[in-house]
């Protein structure tokens, strides 16, 4: 009777270390797919708003994405958004991302700084 005991044993640590090791490569693919996902300048639709926007920063560790809906920066988590336009149909490859997501102030002091020193020109750039 002893004799069969340690058998079971091996053969119950031996599926829960497949099982653990199928739990794993799941967390991995996740997490691989949700890096992938959305990327900055991709259209998206919020549903539980009604409403689209533009990704301004890509998906985090957490899986959160910082969206632009209406000119106001909202973080999100990926899980309730859904890919509505892709930015490599919506903007051409060499497309100034710059243009949506920075104030027009910005743009112009910046194109007037990489000609010539202006003293007193600063650009202010709000991170959220």
């Amino acid at each position: 009777m002893s004799s069969g005991f340690p058998d079971e044993r091996e053969k119950q640590l031996e599926m829960n270390g497949k099982h653990v090791h199928k739990q794993k490569q799941a967390k991995k693919v996740m997490r691989q797919k949700t890096e992938t996902m959305f990327k900055q300048g991709d259209n998206d639709r919020i549903p539980f708003m009604n409403q689209y926007g533009i990704v301004h920063k890509p998906t985090n560790e957490r899986g959160d994405v910082e969206v632009l809906i209406k000119g106001e920066k909202v973080v999100i988590n990926h899980k309730r958004l859904s890919l509505y336009i892709k930015a490599e149909d919506l903007y051409p490859d060499d497309y100034d991302m710059d243009i949506i997501f920075e104030s027009k102030e910005n743009r112009k002091i910046r194109k007037e700084m990489a000609k010539r020193h202006i003293e007193g020109n600063v650009i202010d750039r709000q991170e959220s």
